[in-house]
């Protein structure tokens, strides 16, 4: 009989997992119809990132930064802002549209450095169209520790799976750098901003 009332917490906290995620959508996708001059009744069209949507021939990405925290419990706080400030104690989440089928591999570059594969662990032909980036059926959750202040992130969407020492690159992750180093590859990318929010 203990049992019964933590068995019916966990769906609350799923659901309001869930409710956080479809409202943090709902706001982008006005917040993007509103600046874009777009009605909510005209015909679909490629939802362009907040902050960077890359483009190789027909094949396009688009990547957008989620800010959560994760006590009490998980939730979205506010979509990454175009200056990627990201406290200590939030987490980033991303969230992609991909216009055709292709292999993915996220990569953090820290200013200076080289970039590392962060993600995912297997390289497979990923299906078109908007999804959230996860991990065995969870979303992933990159703090800021992990990514690094002043990092920038790129998604790759490529028709070929890029090689591991192609993604540790030490060229920049945008324009021309980027499409020497990746091509047949469009790109999309976030930049965290190196100092926490005040």
């Amino acid at each position: 009989m203990s049992d019964e009332p933590q068995e019916e917490g966990r769906p609350r906290g799923l659901l309001a997992i869930a409710a956080a995620v479809v409202i943090a959508v709902v706001v982008l996708a006005v917040d993007w119809m509103a600046s874009s001059g777009r009605d909510a009744l005209d015909p679909p069209a490629m939802l362009p990132s907040a902050s960077s949507a890359g483009r190789s021939a027909s094949r396009t990405v688009s990547l957008h930064g989620l800010v959560a925290v994760r006590e009490p419990d998980l939730h979205i706080v506010r979509a990454l802002g175009a200056d990627g400030q990201l406290a200590a104690s939030e987490a980033l989440m991303l969230r992609a549209r991909l216009s055709v089928a292709s292999y993915l591999a996220l990569v953090a570059q820290r200013p200076g450095g080289a970039a590392e594969p962060i993600w995912p662990a297997a390289q497979e032909l990923h299906a078109a169209g908007e999804f959230e980036l996860d991990e065995g059926g969870h979303a992933l959750l990159l703090d800021r520790a992990i990514v690094g202040a002043g990092a920038q992130l790129a998604l790759l969407a490529c028709s070929v799976p890029p090689g591991s020492d192609t993604l540790r690159t030490r060229e920049p992750l945008l324009g021309e750098g980027a499409a020497r180093v990746f091509p047949g590859c469009a790109v999309a990318a976030l930049s965290l901003s190196p100092a926490a929010p005040k």
